[in-house]
Order: C-alpha cells, then structure tokens, then sequence
C-alpha cells in the first residue's frame, strides 16, 4: 500500500472518529466505544480490510499516547479543585489498585483454570479506571457533579495508572523470571515511585526554569518546549527505572499550577493533541482485535467484566474508603464512575511483549471487559448519579458564561518593559493617553502587581501589561511610543 493510499485512509479513519462524536453526544455513548468501532471495522475483518498485528508498534504508540493523555489532564487541572478529593482519590489510587487487583485475581484463580500469577496480572491489568473515559463524561458528556465526588474520580483516574503500571511489571517479573525475589521486588517498587515522582517535579522546575530564562514570545514556542519535555521526562524517568507515567503526571500537574506564559493557549494545544492521539490509541487498538477472537473469549470475559464491576471494584472502594466520612451512596456511585478505557487495553499488550506463554488470550478478555464497562457503567453513569443524589444541583441554578473569547485575552496581550531614562517616567496612567480598543490591565513593579488607576504613576522599570482589541491596535501603540524615543523593551 504507498503512501497516498495510507494518508488517505487515516484522513478518513479520524474524520470519521471527530463525526462520531455528535453521535455520542446525541445518545449519550461514550466515544471510547465508537472510536473504536471505527478501527474495528477499518480491520481485516470489517469493511475496510486493513490487517495490523503489530503488538509492539501498538505498545509504543500507545505508550506515547497515554503519556501525552496523562499530561493533558494534569496539565488542565487546578490543585485547588481537586484538594477537596485528593485524599480519598489518592488513596483509591494506591490501596485501592493493590485490592482490586486482588479481588480480582481471586475471583479469575478459583472460577477458571488459570493460574494465581496468571490471574493477578488479569486483574492487575483491569484494575486501573480511565482519566480520558472519565473526563469525557465529566466535560463533553455534560455530566455535573458533586464536587466532593467529581474531585474523588478525577483524582484517582488521573493517577492509578502508574500503580497498575507498576504491579503489571512485578507480576510480569514473578512470572518470568523464578528466582526473582522479594527484595528485588521491595527496591524495584521503591525506585519505580521515588524515581518517577522525583524526575516528574525536578523536570517541572527544569522547564519552568528555562521558559523564564529565554522568555520566548512566541506561544507556539513554548509548547513545543512543553512537547519535548514530557517525550524527555517520559524517556529519562523510564531508563532510570523510574514510572513515567507517575512522572508525567506530576510534570504536568506542577506545570498547570505554575505562573508559566501562554498558559491557556497551551492547555488548548494540548487538549486538541490529547484528542487527537486518544482518536489514534483507540483507532489502532480497533484494529489490532479482531472480533473472531472476541467470540472465543466472550465467555471468560463477560464473567469478568461482571464480577469486576459488581464484586471488586464496589468492595476495594468500601474497604479503601472504610474511615472516610463518605456515605455509602457516595461510595457506591465512585465505585460505578471506575469506568476502564484504552489504558487496560494497552497494558494488556505487555504480557504479550514478554513473551508469557498464553498471553496472547489475555488481550481480547481485557478488550471485552472495557468494552462491557463503557458500555454498561458509561451509558448508565448519569442515571446512577441521579439515584444516588449525585449531581450538582447548585451549579445548574447559574448561568455558566462563555469564557471562550476571555481564553483568547492571551493572544492580544503584550508585555512591555519601561527603560532607564525614559520620559514615561513618573507619568500617570491617565497622562499616557491610551487609545480606544486599547488597556492597561496589570503594572508589574519589584515582583508586586499593582491594578492601574487613573492617577498610578508608572515608573522606570515598570512592566505593563497592555491589552489591546486586536493585534494591530498593539503594534500601532508600540509604534507611536517610540516616536518620541526608544523607551521600551517589548
């Protein structure tokens, strides 16, 4: 096939993912279930016939892909949103995984014939809930809830990847190598948390450190830079045995809460990249299954999509959150918002890449149970928040405002230095004789904001921070203040 036939097909194969979205949001389905409905019948053995079975180019891409989701949704997320549930999602993240995978391990080891190894790693692998899968509920679904309970989900979503991550290696480790030892498993899960948590912030400060040096004007600058940080941060903190994706987590949080430049115009960048790798992860796991293997397995995997969502994943939320000050209904709903999406698929390709004989079983049963989750616990989310009392009745008695053109402030913003020596010196804001279209919205004087009033005096030295209805009315301003002399630095 060249290249022409190739661009064509995945010009389609993502136009024909965005269009499902206005499907998606008309009959209330999660997209996960038809972006890869798209990929699935693109396959050999749907419509459009293309065969791809390439576990390890699926891995790597998807690896990728799940670092740069990872890093969107921490990079979107205010630590002061989400303070509210960060105990309890932190815990369901960390215990909660380590009892889910258990639960489920049990369950796999005494109702099939698989072995007690074989079964944790199953239950390992479907242990994690999706950060993409709940956000999308969360954002594009609509769906508003309490925010003690939305706190909880975005927490634990956004950060149980990494500790599934990490029992899946150990397993896989046990597995393979017999003489692998407890100690080695002790040391290896130490340096997979302090490695990845430590490299995620040190990277963070790196590059907060190095946009502040250069102060690159250009938005499209920094985002390459914010790019190229988390493929090094992903890269170093695995080399080094470290979790990336604990790593990228922690990189992009530190990042979205830092007074860094172009702030929003980069969260929307990486928005759209998110969606656009999310459409191509799932695209390319549709493809990679095939639906006879689904037949052979539906079995298996209806078993354990049930008892994951009616038996583990209720009992590791009641027994995590035992002490907490939740209700029970509050327990249960969090326990039916652990919705699974790409990411349990793409772990389940690891067993596989370490050559565990009979893994290649392990891939269509993990696809089943996703596909059985989103299905059931996607579709039904917002009635089950409705039973429950979960949804935010407060929030719908406002009108939420359009802060689509606010978000674009940015891009008619310009910062400009007064020099030593010049005549605005000591002039007031009023003496300035701003034009029409044209404001002063912030003076930066020894690290301190001032809030310009008619007569603030604005001295050498001073940063002002001007606003301006388009970027024409900008360079024109800049243009007549250095008439009279060369007086600013832009």
């Amino acid at each position: 096939m060249n290249i022409d036939k190739i661009s064509m097909i995945i010009g389609f194969l993502i136009l024909s993912s965005i269009f499902s979205l206005r499907i998606s949001k008309k009959y209330s389905l999660p997209s996960l279930l038809l972006f890869l409905g798209v990929g699935m019948l693109a396959g050999s053995e749907g419509f459009g016939g293309i065969y791809f079975d390439n576990m390890a180019i699926a891995q790597l891409i998807g690896g990728i892909a799940l670092a740069f989701i990872l890093f969107n949704g921490a990079f979107s997320t205010n630590i002061n949103t989400v303070r509210n549930g960060a105990f309890e999602g932190l815990l369901l993240a960390f215990i909660g995984v380590f009892i889910n995978t258990a639960i489920v391990g049990i369950i796999v080891y005494f109702f099939t014939g698989f072995s007690i190894t074989y079964s944790l790693l199953i239950g390992a692998i479907v242990s994690s809930t999706d950060a993409s899968a709940v956000m999308s509920l969360l954002s594009f679904g609509g769906l508003k809830l309490k925010k003690k309970v939305s706190s909880i989900l975005l927490v634990e979503s956004g950060t149980n990847d990494p500790m599934a991550n990490v029992i899946i290696i150990l397993l896989i480790s046990l597995i393979t190598r017999p003489d692998f030892s407890t100690l080695e498993g002790l040391t290896f899960l130490f340096l997979q948390i302090v490695v990845g948590g430590l490299i995620g912030f040190l990277s963070a400060r790196g590059t907060i450190g190095l946009l502040k040096r250069f102060s690159i004007k250009l938005p499209e600058i920094h985002q390459l830079i914010l790019v190229s940080g988390v493929f090094l941060t992903f890269g170093i903190t695995n080399i080094l045995n470290g979790n990336g994706y604990l790593a990228i987590y922690i990189y992009g949080l530190v990042l979205g809460n830092s007074a860094i430049q172009f702030k929003k115009s980069s969260r929307r960048f990486f928005v759209s990249l998110s969606w656009g790798v999310e459409i191509g992860i799932f695209l390319i796991l549709g493809l990679l299954v095939f639906p006879s293997e689904l037949l052979n397995v539906w079995k298996v995997g209806t078993f354990i999509g049930f008892a994951l969502i009616l038996i583990a994943r209720p009992l590791s939320v009641i027994i995590t959150l035992y002490k907490t000050k939740l209700s029970m209904k509050e327990k249960l709903f969090i326990s039916w918002g652990g919705l699974k999406g790409a990411v349990p698929i793409v772990f389940a390709i690891l067993p596989v890449l370490a050559k565990i004989e009979g893994a290649e079983i392990i891939f269509p049963i993990v696809f089943y149970v996703v596909v059985i989750s989103v299905t059931i616990q996607g579709t039904t989310l917002p009635f089950v928040a409705t039973l429950f009392g979960m949804k935010d009745t407060e929030s719908s008695k406002w009108v939420e405002p359009d802060l689509e053109q606010i978000e674009f402030m940015e891009e008619k913003m310009i910062k400009l230095k007064v020099k030593s020596g010049s005549s605005f010196h000591n002039k007031s804001v009023m003496d300035m004789q701003f034009e029409k279209g044209v404001l002063l919205l912030l003076i930066e004087r020894n690290n301190h904001q001032i809030f310009p009033q008619a007569n603030t005096k604005i001295l050498e030295f001073d940063s002002l921070l001007i606003f301006g209805e388009d970027q024409n009315k900008l360079d024109q301003l800049i243009e007549n203040w250095n008439k009279v002399e060369n007086q600013l630095i832009i």
